[in-house]
């Protein structure tokens, strides 16, 4: 039975995992096509600058897409939380080499004790002062870098949300 991947995975709020890998490696395949199809279904109040990527492609590709059809000025900045899994790793080293978007690593291992946890988010904020992230789309992020993110001065964000037929990039502010 054929599905459609982009109303299982674009669409759905929750997904499955099957279709969530067949999704990545269509972007993976055929990045330029997958990303001027998702501009076509993205509707946005503010383009973020900056993305965080953790376990969901979707806010990625939403926010890529805009840059692949140049609704967006200057350079995409990811954020990528790592450990991730290996074929989202792939995705955005397809994504970022397509559009010449700068990554930026960072390390978010819970677990280890307030003071491991605490230093990593001191390395999330060097990282975002560095980058000069502007509005951040935290739809991916885990929460703790919300808290490095506001430390670092970001007071605009972004949130990737899925609405029916289209996915929206709705803005806030703190």
């Amino acid at each position: 039975m054929p599905i459609d991947v982009w109303k299982e995975v674009f669409f759905s709020d929750n997904p499955s995992p099957q279709h969530v890998e067949l999704f990545i490696k269509l972007l993976v395949g055929e990045p330029r096509l997958v990303l001027e199809e998702a501009a076509r279904k993205v509707r946005y109040e503010e383009i973020p600058d900056t993305v965080i990527v953790w376990r969901d492609p979707v806010p990625l590709v939403a926010v890529a897409s805009l840059y692949a059809v140049s609704e967006a000025t200057g350079k995409l900045k990811i954020i990528v939380v790592e450990p991730m899994p290996a074929l989202l790793s792939e995705a955005v080293t397809v994504v970022a080499s397509e559009l010449n978007a700068g990554t930026y690593p960072v390390t978010y291992n819970i677990g280890y004790g307030r003071e491991r946890v605490a230093e990593q988010l001191r390395k999330v904020v060097r990282i975002v002062r560095g980058a000069s992230a502007q509005t951040v789309d935290v739809s991916d992020a885990p929460g703790a870098l919300g808290v490095a993110l506001h430390r670092a001065g970001v007071r605009r964000f972004t949130v990737v949300r899925r609405r029916g037929y289209e996915v929206l990039i709705e803005r806030f502010s703190l």
